[in-house]
C-alpha cells in the first residue's frame, strides 16, 4: 500500500517500509521525510529501510536516522555502499543508536577484480573499509551481494569476507 507525500514515495508491507525522496527541493527534504515517516509509523510500520543511490550522500540523512530511531523508536535498516564512512560522517554515525540502526553494505565481488568492474574503480577497498569501520563501532552489519555470472563462483569467499570484516549476518 503506497503512502506518500507530494514528491516522496513510500511502500508499506507487513509492518515494514522503504522510503525514497525524490523531486523534492533540498530545503524541504527533511520536512517531507519526517512527515512521511510519521505517517507510516501511524499506519503501524515498525521497521524502516533507506536505500538509494547512496543514503549517506544525503545532507539530511542523520536527521532522518534520528527521527526513525530516536523520536519514533523504530528499527532502521540502511542499504549502503559504506564508502562515505569517514571524517564527519563517521563521527555522526558513531553517535547513532546501535540497537535500532542496522547497516547492509553492498559488495559484489570477493576482491576488487570482480567488484570494481561492477561498482566502480576503488569501490571494493572503500566499501570493505567502511563495513569494517561500522562493525568496529558495534553496528549490526551485513554484506549484501547481487549474484551475477561474474561473481557466482565467489559466494563462499564473500561469506568469508563478510565474517572477516565483522558482519554479523
Amino acid at each position: 500500500m503506497p503512502a506518500a507525500g507530494r514528491g516522496g514515495a513510500a511502500h508499506r508491507a507487513h509492518g515494514h517500509a522503504g522510503l525514497r525522496l525524490h523531486a523534492v527541493a533540498p530545503e524541504r527534504q527533511v520536512q517531507t521525510g519526517v512527515r512521511v515517516i510519521d505517517e507510516l509509523a501511524e499506519l503501524g510500520v515498525g521497521r524502516f529501510y533507506f536505500t538509494g543511490g547512496e543514503p549517506f550522500a544525503r545532507p539530511d540523512i542523520f536527521d532522518l536516522i534520528a527521527h526513525v530511531t530516536g523520536a519514533k523508536q523504530h528499527e532502521l535498516i540502511i542499504l549502503t555502499n559504506a564508502t562515505l564512512f569517514d571524517g564527519e560522517r563517521l563521527k555522526r554515525l558513531e553517535a547513532c543508536d546501535r540497537s535500532r540502526l542496522k547497516l547492509q553494505v553492498s559488495v559484489d565481488g570477493a576482491g576488487p577484480e570482480t567488484n570494481d568492474p561492477i561498482r566502480g574503480k576503488g569501490s571494493f577497498a572503500a566499501a570493505t573499509a567502511g563495513l569494517r569501520r561500522a562493525s568496529e563501532l558495534g553496528f549490526d552489519t551485513s554484506l549484501t551481494t547481487v549474484v551475477t555470472g561474474r561473481n557466482a563462483h565467489e559466494l563462499t569467499q564473500l561469506t568469508q569476507l563478510a565474517k572477516a570484516l565483522g558482519a554479523k549476518h
